[in-house]
């Protein structure tokens, strides 16, 4: 980038003649695409594709998995919920940071309808690392990932 009077100019490649220039990532059909987003870490993660192009702007909402990680407010979950275009799902993992129960209450029900699959919430409490940590390696000794995982087991509407 170059400095010109006291402003950033930013270079811009040209397209070059024989086609490089071309986006064809944005080209593959949605399905490689999703698979793209599943191979990324975490749902926020998969939703900043969306700035790529105006291609990307609702392939996140495909993802048939969503993984929250400390998501400050539910209210946001059931947004992302919401996506008219989101197919059924066959896993929903969130994990919070000392929630109360309005913040799980707030995208469960939206869950409950979309989900066919697995359930794993996790609510980090400050004061608990100690036990939280032994609980883990003990649910990993016996298989288990998770502080709770409830699968769901009926067909989509």
């Amino acid at each position: 980038m170059a400095q010109t009077g006291g402003e950033i100019a930013a270079k811009r490649s040209k397209p070059s003649e024989d086609g490089a220039g071309e986006d064809r990532l944005s080209a593959l059909p949605d399905d490689v695409l999703v698979l793209i987003l599943l191979r990324l870490d975490g749902t926020a993660t998969a939703v900043r594709t969306s700035i790529l192009s105006p291609r990307w702007r609702r392939v996140w909402a495909l993802l048939p998995e969503l993984h929250f990680d400390l998501v400050p407010d539910g209210h946001r979950i059931r947004e992302i919920l919401d996506a008219p275009e989101a197919p059924v799902l066959r896993c929903i993992s969130v994990t919070t940071k000392d929630a109360g129960p309005g913040s799980a209450a707030a995208w469960l029900p939206i869950a409950a309808r979309r989900l066919i699959g697995s359930l794993v919430y996790r609510n980090m409490v400050p004061g608990n690392d100690g036990e939280e940590e032994e609980e883990e390696k003990r649910r990993e000794r016996q298989g288990a990932d998770a502080k709770f995982s409830y699968p769901v087991s009926r067909r989509p509407p």
